[in-house]
């Protein structure tokens, strides 16, 4: 995405800039051509400031003659030109968007980096004008009372007469409605204090609240007003617009590691909730089903997420689902602990295994009545090639065991359980299992299965424990062997 309008814009006491890979971008007629060079190199070419942290050198504001410092510049340095020829990709959902910024920026939520600034407030910082980034705050556990939101503007003004303060107020939408869900009473914007850098600010925050309840606002926006008078006509100044709100049950204990997909996911199965059992079940409900897609995580296009959806699938980490669509077991366990963990809820993961080196079958499996294995520890056997670690084909879901005169075959695999979108998934042997625990139970989000006990799902998902062992033929031939029993 790349920035294709750069627009002049009347009448408005301060500039304007679009975000990184915007496609739009505001100046005032005061802008000069430096100006519109800085902002096209942000929206078009994804430019940082020479001073921001997330860049590849960071260097003191104001000390540069470069075109992304806060100068009269207009030089550019090597790897900005390295980068103008190969620029990032990605999906600029949580950008900071000071980024876009050149006089004092646009409206910057600080809580697209999930800076929650005490147990019992929020604030918004914003600096305007522009655009609002998706936010998400904290509810208060259902205990009634809504958290504060305080919004703290910043604002450089650029015309004569706004140079010792005006008047602004707010008001704030949660949706499209034309009422606004709050708005706040005028407050004076004094002139810039010493080493504020020269930027104009309220001397207190505008606060409100939302309802104590998990929430997905999809329209929120917040809009500026402005006049030289207290009670003057107030002139519209600008708008964040296009943001989205998200209120979580409590407060994340993952705050560094947002993601506005898990956001998305979570707060909509839960919206309007208040009681932390509820908002379990609500967001459990979708991994119980099986039909777990893109959608239900606000991506656009519509694609199945599986458990071995492909045959072997190598993704282990949540976030490479929305990537590949495919994941084994430890994948589908990050994905529910971290999908809790937007809502504030804790839940652990738990690793099913079997000491000395047993692996065991998910069900079903069908036996012989009587094993052919000579051990009575062991007394089933299956016979496969030596040059496969397992008998499993990946791409078929069959098992091919080695069929000679001198081989039985004691086990089979028959219908395996139903798995994330996948009725049949074609591994049905583990080595380790990974599920999730919450409040004292057990949860397997690669199946869609609950438990009382990590004993009950043995009891209920397991067949056989088996060893894997060498042996030859009566030909000779090396073979590998399963010796299997009975859990």
């Amino acid at each position: 995405m790349s920035l294709r309008n750069l627009t002049i814009v009347e009448r408005i006491p301060y500039a304007r800039t679009g975000p990184l890979k915007s496609n739009y971008g505001f100046i005032t007629p005061q802008a000069t051509t430096r100006d519109a060079a800085h902002e096209l190199a942000h929206g078009a070419f994804n430019l940082r400031h020479t001073f921001s942290s997330n860049n590849v050198v960071t260097l003191p504001e104001g000390t540069t003659q470069n075109l992304m410092d806060y100068s009269a510049g207009t030089e550019l340095f090597k790897y900005q030109w390295d980068y103008i020829h190969n620029p990032e990709g990605g999906w600029f959902v949580w950008e900071d968007s000071e980024e876009g910024a050149a006089f004092g920026g646009h409206i910057s939520m600080t809580l697209n980096k999930t800076e929650f600034s005490d147990e019992n407030r929020v604030n918004i910082t914003t600096f305007i004008p522009g655009q609002t980034t998706s936010i998400a705050y904290h509810g208060n556990g259902g205990s009634g009372d809504g958290i504060p939101i305080s919004i703290q503007p910043y604002f450089e003004p650029m015309e004569d007469n706004t140079a010792n303060g005006f008047y602004a107020k707010v008001k704030v939408y949660t949706d499209d409605a034309e009422t606004p869900h709050f708005e706040g009473e005028p407050k004076r914007i004094r002139k810039p204090l010493v080493g504020s850098g020269g930027l104009f600010r309220p001397n207190n925050a505008w606060e409100f609240t939302l309802p104590d309840q998990v929430g997905f606002y999809p329209d929120f926006k917040i809009e500026y007003y402005a006049s030289l008078n207290e009670d003057g006509e107030y002139e519209k100044m600008e708008e964040g617009y296009g943001g989205r709100l998200y209120t979580t049950y409590s407060k994340s204990n993952t705050i560094s590691n947002f993601d506005e997909k898990l956001l998305f996911f979570t707060c909509k199965q839960s919206e309007g909730l208040v009681i932390e059992q509820q908002v379990f079940e609500s967001i459990w409900a979708k991994f119980r089903k099986l039909n777990l897609n893109t959608l239900h995580f606000g991506l656009n296009e519509e694609r199945e997420i599986g458990y071995y959806h492909s045959g072997n699938s190598a993704v282990h980490n949540y976030e490479d689902l929305f990537l590949h669509y495919n994941g084994i077991c430890n994948a589908f366990q990050k994905l529910l602990i971290e999908s809790l963990r937007t809502q504030g809820l804790s839940a652990s993961d738990r690793d099913i295994a079997y000491p000395n080196g047993e692996e065991f079958l998910v069900r079903a499996w069908k036996f012989k009545e009587r094993g052919s294995n000579t051990d009575s520890n062991y007394p089933f056997r299956n016979v496969f090639n030596k040059s496969n670690y397992d008998p499993i084909v990946y791409s078929s879901g069959r098992y091919e065991w080695l069929i000679e005169p001198d081989v039985d075959r004691d086990i089979i695999s028959s219908a395996n359980l139903e798995g994330q979108n996948n009725k049949l998934p074609p591994i049905a042997h583990f080595f380790i299992h990974q599920v999730v625990q919450y409040n004292g139970r057990i949860y397997d989000p690669s199946y869609g299965k609950d438990f009382d006990s990590i004993d009950e799902w043995k009891s209920e998902s397991i067949d056989g424990l088996f060893i894997r062992v060498e042996g030859r033929l009566n030909d000779g031939t090396i073979v590998n062997k399963w010796l299997i029993r009975n859990p």
